[in-house]
């Protein structure tokens, strides 16, 4: 290596540093505060939703998470306010707020209300296997099928996904079901003979 063009470079590099040091830029880190949540409204929202959430220190919020579910979409106003988008994959649950001084959780669960999005397939004779789609779809208690709950149903560990099986009693209709206390109707199904 040629050492006058080392140190030329080296040379350059020094002066940078000693500029960046004149500006300011090698000053201390920002500090920040633990956050603090202190609420957050609605109770209960649906995917897609914006969640307003209070507190404070909520300066340099580096996630928001609904029972794990990261939010892909945030805004933080003032450190007091956080307005977050409720994921499509968010479950009833807390809400978790972190900076890079720790995180602070909500004290109440927020209610995520299913929704029914499609039906595959969408008709059929009794012992058909239908699977639903949608968001909120996280421990499903009741399920049924043109009013009639004689279908069964496997409320996978998922939020956006349960089978069921077409019960023999199952009538053209609406599919409707109840998850997290809320209940929700969704896409006709026809019962085929």
């Amino acid at each position: 290596m040629d050492k006058r063009h080392g140190g030329i470079a080296v040379a350059a590099l020094l002066a940078g540093l000693g500029l960046a040091a004149a500006l300011g830029c090698g000053g201390s880190a920002t500090t920040y505060n633990r956050p603090v949540v202190t609420g957050f409204k609605p109770a209960q929202a649906k995917a897609g939703d914006t969640v307003i959430i209070g507190g404070g220190n909520f300066e340099g919020t580096t996630t928001v998470s609904f029972e794990g579910a990261p939010s892909a979409s945030f805004n933080q106003s003032g450190g007091v306010t956080i307005a977050a988008i409720l994921p499509k994959d968010a479950v009833t649950g807390y809400i978790t707020v972190a900076n890079p001084a720790g995180l602070a959780s909500t004290t109440t669960k927020l209610v995520v209300a299913p929704v029914i999005s499609g039906l595959q397939p969408d008709h059929g004779p009794a012992g058909t296997t239908v699977t639903l789609t949608g968001t909120g779809l996280m421990g499903v208690t009741a399920l049924a099928i043109g009013g009639d709950a004689s279908s069964t149903f496997t409320p996978y560990y998922s939020p956006t996904q349960v089978m069921l099986v077409v019960g023999a009693g199952a009538v053209t209709g609406p599919v409707t079901l109840t998850a997290s206390g809320v209940s929700c109707t969704g896409p006709q199904f026809t019962v085929e003979p």
